[in-house]
């Protein structure tokens, strides 16, 4: 069976201390401005446990789609 790319991501993680993280990086419970450069709305998310997932209120799951794909970026 083939790693999710969760799993694969997981699996090349370095672990540091929390405050050993540069604040301009997504990490839980970060707030994510996002702009649409197409046409220039904008929408807040932030990055939670699936429990407090509320996609509609801008909560969205570490482990969904997008969660998944902002946790670990930064700011640009």
């Amino acid at each position: 069976a083939q790693a999710s790319p969760l799993a694969e991501l997981l699996d090349t993680a370095e672990i540091v201390a929390p405050r050993a993280v540069d604040p301009d990086v997504v990490t839980l419970y970060s707030q994510v401005l996002l702009r649409d450069v197409a046409d220039g709305t904008s929408r807040k998310f932030t990055v939670c446990y699936p429990a407090d997932a509320e996609p509609e209120a801008g909560f969205v799951s570490v482990l969904s789609p997008v969660g998944a794909a902002l946790l670990g970026q930064t700011v640009g």
